[in-house]
């Protein structure tokens, strides 16, 4: 295989990577049936099969399977904390969905890993055959990577300008200052504002109910609709940015 063979490869096997962060990240968001953890498992063992596919090396289902299991246990008791300190910019607009984001991570650090496993040992021509320990250490080395890597998957198409608008509406609506009639219209601004975002990313009455009223986690103890009420309009537009970013991608089309 020539260099820009290798070169078109190498690029096919990073569209895998980015398509299975962003739906496994998903799978940590959002509350509806099939979109949950088992799911989040699915995506990366996928991922692994079609990086299988690129580089030649005989698939097993078994021994993939099993590496994810492995690193879910092992990863998220000893790494969670510290990849959700190292990405400050989900760490401030999320609270603390840890699976999300190590989700995400871990499934950035497992692909680019495979991929450098691959590469430096070309001889290895079936999954069953690598050396796993080997393959975990590589995966360690890529977490600082994955982990700005998924900040920037965030914060790139990240909508500032609307933000900023529920910050504004936010604090008029909890001003001492303002007249019951300008915190009416405040809300009611805000209120179209989020329904707009939430019919952007739902197309959907009841999967848009399912998600306004119940826990999840991104919202952590409260439910989306607990914050609204709050008048706390700019934690909920910012979680909408980041499923409509999901979404935006068209992974989620390509499971």
């Amino acid at each position: 295989m020539d260099s820009k063979e290798n070169f078109l490869r190498d690029m096919e096997a990073d569209k895998v990577i980015n398509s299975a962060v962003i739906k496994s990240m998903v799978g940590g968001a959002i509350p509806i049936p099939l979109l949950d953890i088992a799911a989040t498992t699915a995506v990366q063992v996928g991922m692994i099969k079609k990086l299988c596919g690129l580089y030649g090396v005989e698939y097993s289902g078994k021994e993939s399977s099993a590496l994810i299991s492995s690193l879910a246990s092992s990863f998220g008791a000893k790494f969670g904390a510290s990849i959700v300190k190292s990405i400050p910019f989900i760490g401030g607009i999320l609270g603390a969905p840890v699976m999300i984001t190590l989700s995400g991570v871990l499934t950035y650090a497992t692909g680019k890993a495979f991929t450098q496993y691959v590469k430096a040992n070309s001889s290895v021509k079936a999954f069953r055959e690598f050396d796993l320990t080997d393959l975990t250490n590589k995966i360690k080395e890529n977490l600082n990577e994955g982990a700005k890597h998924v900040k920037k998957q965030v914060g790139d198409t990240f909508n500032v300008d609307i933000e900023q608008k529920l910050k504004d509406i936010s604090t008029k609506a909890k001003s001492k200052n303002s007249s019951a009639e300008e915190k009416k219209e405040a809300t009611n601004e805000a209120l179209s504002l989020i329904m707009a975002k939430v019919d952007s990313v739902f197309e959907d009455d009841n999967n848009a109910e399912i998600w306004l009223n119940n826990k999840n986690k991104l919202s952590g103890n409260k439910t989306p609709q607990q914050f609204i009420d709050e008048d706390k309009y700019e934690e909920v537009g910012q979680w909408l940015d980041i499923l409509l970013n999901m979404k935006s991608t068209s992974y989620l089309d390509k499971a």
